[in-house]
């Protein structure tokens, strides 16, 4: 297939008689849609998630692609409200080498998606900024996007002062997309700073 984003669109409607079947869909070995069960006995049109074909090369082949966000879904009647799909393909939450939430997978979703019409909150707009919100374990005064009660992810300490250190077991990935910020000082303005003042001889700590 030609490198770019596709969908796939089809009908299906439930057995009458005979029990439930599911649906999935897979296209070159990677499932774009599974599990899908038809609301009615009737014939009824579904589609799939957009999934992304990468130009030869690119190293970014359709089977490579993994979902990164699962929300399971009860069918009992049509239409279906109030489920949330949302994913923030920009917040940094851990230091993890990798998966969701970590600086590596900050770095993919940049080089992958495009800024077009992008517009981040208090950020420059068409340009990707990473949103540190690494939590500190606080569990009064959260700020606004953290819940209270999760465990601190600051992993490095220097008596009563804490901060993040990441991960990184492997090379990051090449950032390829040049309308990208990785700033660390989002996760003190996101959640607190938890270690200030000077740092050595030079720089502000934070």
């Amino acid at each position: 297939m030609p490198a770019g984003t596709y969908t796939v669109r089809f009908a299906a409607a439930n057995r009458v008689n005979g029990g439930q079947q599911t649906v999935s869909v897979s296209v070159n070995g990677f499932t774009v849609l599974a599990g899908l069960q038809a609301v009615t006995g009737t014939y009824n049109t579904y589609q799939t998630a957009a999934f992304t074909v990468g130009p030869s090369g690119s190293g970014v082949p359709l089977g490579s692609l993994v979902a990164q966000s699962l929300a399971p879904v009860t069918v009992a009647a049509a239409p279906i409200t109030g489920v949330d799909f949302g994913y923030s393909f920009d917040v940094i939450v851990n230091t993890n080498n990798a998966g969701q939430g970590s600086v590596r997978q900050f770095l993919l979703n940049a080089n992958a998606l495009t800024n077009a019409n992008l517009a981040q909150a208090g950020q420059v707009a068409g340009r990707e900024t990473s949103i540190f919100m690494i939590p500190n374990g606080a569990t009064t005064g959260v700020p606004a996007g953290l819940r209270s009660g999760l465990a601190s992810g600051l992993n490095a300490s220097s008596g009563a002062n804490a901060w993040a250190r990441l991960q990184v077991l492997t090379a990051l990935p090449t950032l390829t997309d040049a309308g990208t910020t990785l700033d660390g000082s989002t996760q003190t303005l996101n959640v607190q700073d938890s270690n200030p003042g000077q740092v050595g001889l030079g720089g502000s700590g934070g």
